[in-house]
């Protein structure tokens, strides 16, 4: 284990719909009621793993924190051309307050997220 903390090689979420890319992990999120009673529109939840792909071939060593970076840097251009008025995004959001607790239940990997 690194200062990062342990690698993501792979997500076990309790959300419908999980599609295991080479490097990224995709679920559905239903629509459902936030902690304060208000609509929350169906959404797609896409999670960077540290997993490594070359050549179409997943590598067996995870580089920890490798997803967390891709994710962070991803968002801080997707909010720069927002905040430019380019053009709207895809980004809703990257904290894990948008996704539902029943996510969690049961599931392997919460506190990596």
């Amino acid at each position: 284990m690194s200062e990062l903390g342990p690698a993501v090689f792979e997500t076990d979420l309790n959300l419908p719909d999980k599609r295991a890319g080479k490097v990224r992990d995709t679920y559905t999120i239903t629509a459902h009621k936030d902690a304060f009673g208000q609509h929350v529109p169906a959404s797609m939840l896409m999670v960077a793993s540290d997993r490594i792909s070359a050549f179409d071939v997943i590598m067996p060593d995870p580089i920890p924190g490798k997803g967390r970076l891709l994710t962070e840097i991803a968002a801080f251009w997707l909010r720069w051309i927002e905040d430019q008025e380019l053009s709207p995004t895809h980004l809703i959001g990257t904290g894990t307050d948008l996704i539902p607790d029943e996510a969690f239940t049961n599931a392997t990997t919460p506190e990596l997220l």
